[in-house]
Parts: structure tokens; sequence; C-alpha cells
């Protein structure tokens, strides 16, 4: 409302005049309660579904694959996603505004400005995953990825996250106010978290302000990685971790 995110109660009962609603699936009616009684009606309002701006890869739900068929169709490489500017995204944890998702490489994201979205703001995700069919694993990195010079900030859990990346920078980036949802320290939130199975890693030249997490953090399995020339301050776990 007037651009300004409002927060989702469980049920009709929970809404008060402070800036909620509620989604009636059986009557198919949208309940919103603004504060001091605001009538919705007179103000801009915006209500948005969508899990993703930006696609790269595998589908915005696949965190793990099932078939053969499906580690193959999350092919992309050699491509550029350059000067978006996104808001007001619905998305989830691990899922982002712009992400790369499944076996990808060469890909670069720059120039663009990401927030107030539900999640993460940018994420390069790759994995692992056993075919029960086929009674085998298939390992899907995504590879030599650039993040440069964005705008990832106010995202409800991350500014910029991954998993299983070989050959990353994550250079000239800024983040502020990131993880307003409030995520626990040892899970999601912060501005930048990535590693996770991942080797050759660089974040440099970052300014990651006011984290309500960790500011930048390596996660454990990440190998052969660089941190360094960032301004990290006003986080409310480790600068750096």
């Amino acid at each position: 409302v007037n651009d300004r995110l409002l927060s989702y109660v469980l049920n009709a009962s929970m809404l008060k005049p402070r800036g909620v609603f509620y989604p009636n699936y059986t009557q198919k009616k949208l309940m919103v309660c603004l504060r001091d009684g605001q009538d919705p009606n007179s103000v801009k309002t915006e209500v948005s579904y969508r899990y993703w701006a930006i696609n790269v890869g595998s589908t915005h739900s696949q965190h793990f694959f099932r078939t053969r068929r499906d580690y193959e169709q999350s092919r992309a490489a050699y491509i550029r996603v350059d000067g978006f500017k996104v808001r007001h995204i619905a998305n989830w944890a691990r899922n982002a505004a712009i992400q790369i998702r499944g076996l990808c490489d060469n890909v670069i994201i720059e120039n663009c400005d990401v927030q107030w979205v539900s999640g993460a703001g940018i994420t390069t995700q790759g994995g692992s995953s056993f075919l029960r069919g086929e009674k085998a694993w298939v390992h899907y990195p995504v590879r030599n990825i650039i993040v440069r010079n964005n705008i990832a900030s106010n995202c409800g859990i991350q500014g910029i996250s991954g998993s299983f990346c070989h050959g990353q920078v994550v250079e000239k980036n800024i983040m502020d106010d990131n993880n307003y949802k409030g995520v626990s320290p040892w899970a999601e939130g912060g501005a930048v978290k990535t590693g996770f199975g991942g080797d050759d890693i660089v974040i440099r030249h970052n300014i990651a302000r006011n984290s309500n997490n960790h500011g930048l953090w390596i996660d454990y399995g990440g190998k052969n990685c660089v941190i360094e020339n960032n301004f990290v301050y006003l986080s409310m776990e480790g600068g750096i971790l």
C-alpha cells in the first residue's frame, strides 16, 4: 500500500488496524486492514503473487530434480541480466527475484536494482539430487557467475545468496536493511550467504549495512574463497562469517 509492504496474517480474526492482510481462498476475497482504519480503496494498492521476476535455468519451485530430463532441461549458459529494476516479488526462502538455478554457467547479473521482496533479492543456486528411479546421484553446480554492481536491499531474508557455485564473483554491490523478516541468525538471513559446497568464490568491494543477521557469509563446504575490501557495518550478528 503506497509502496509499503503489509504483513500477512493466518486468519481473519488476526486482522487489526496495523497494516495487515489475509487472503480468504474459499471466498476468493482479499481482506486488508490498514493502520488507523484507513480505507484501502483510497490509496494505491498492489497485490503480488509472483515468485520471481527473472529466472535462468530450472523452474522457481524446483529444488531437487526427479529425473535426468529435469537435470538436462535446467541448462543455460552465456546470459547477461543487465539493468532491471525489481520491486515487490512474493518469493520465499532460497528463491529470489532474480535467480539462476540448475546446471548453468557463464551468467552475469549486473546493474540491477532489487528491493522490497519477500525472500531473497538475487540467488545462484546449484545442488545435488538422488534420482530414485535410476538409483544415482546427479550434481548440478552453477559455474562462472558474476554478480556485480547491483542493489539488493530491503529483502525479507537475504540480499544475495547461493550454493554449489564453482567460480563466482560478488563485487561492487550495495546491500542495506536485509532480513526484515528476522529469520534466525543460523539460517538464511543477511546481506550475502553463499558457499555451501562451492569453491573459488570472491566477495569484494561490496557495501553491506544494517543487516538484521550476518553481513557477509560463506557457508560450510566452501573452498578457496576470498573476502576482501568490503565495507560491512551494523550487522545484528557477525559482520563477516
